[in-house]
């Protein structure tokens, strides 16, 4: 089964969504430059697809369809900014509604889920890049560092500089 057949998945996937998938996944093959990046890529679709399965796990069943949507939205295009009103328009709410509904079904507030969730991130390109922070916070959307560590010491109890910091002399107690 190919790719592009995810277009008759049987539960209710926006068309938007399926589209802009597939841009970004076109996007990751028109930048590759190597054989290496290509061959990659076959493991980012495999990931792209099983996080659309993992909305029909169980773990997932308590949530109404459009939150699921609005979650997998927001996975999807974590790297990116994102706004209240960007998914709710992805899901055909109005904001207000769904920042409620958000709130109920997944027990914190939007705002503070995408915070956490670029948190994450930000832990993932520390452990897996050589960015600076400084890097890793335009990335993320952050125009201001103090803010971005900030917001990091808020769900990490330590500043990215302190953890990167910890990562160092952790890899070098490794060797």
């Amino acid at each position: 089964m190919g790719f592009l057949s995810l277009v008759n998945i049987p539960f209710l996937f926006p068309p938007t969504f399926i589209h802009n998938l597939s841009s970004k996944i076109f996007t990751w093959i028109e930048n590759s430059s190597t054989i290496a990046e290509v061959k990659k890529i076959d493991e980012d679709i495999i990931k792209e697809y099983s996080k659309l399965c993992l909305f029909h796990n169980e773990k997932y069943n308590t949530y109404s369809l459009n939150i699921k949507n609005a979650l997998l939205f927001i996975d999807i295009n974590k790297d990116n900014p994102i706004s209240l009103s960007e998914v709710a328009d992805f899901v055909s709410l109005n904001p207000d509604y769904l920042s409620r509904l958000f709130k109920k079904e997944v027990g914190i507030n939007f705002k503070d889920y995408i915070q956490k969730i670029k948190v994450d991130l930000a832990i993932n390109y520390l452990e897996n890049t050589n960015l600076k922070i400084s890097e890793i916070a335009f990335k993320l959307d952050y125009c201001n560092i103090e803010n971005f560590s900030k917001i990091f010491k808020k769900y990490q109890n330590v500043t990215p500089a302190k953890f990167k910091k910890n990562l160092e002399i952790s890899n070098i107690n490794k060797k």
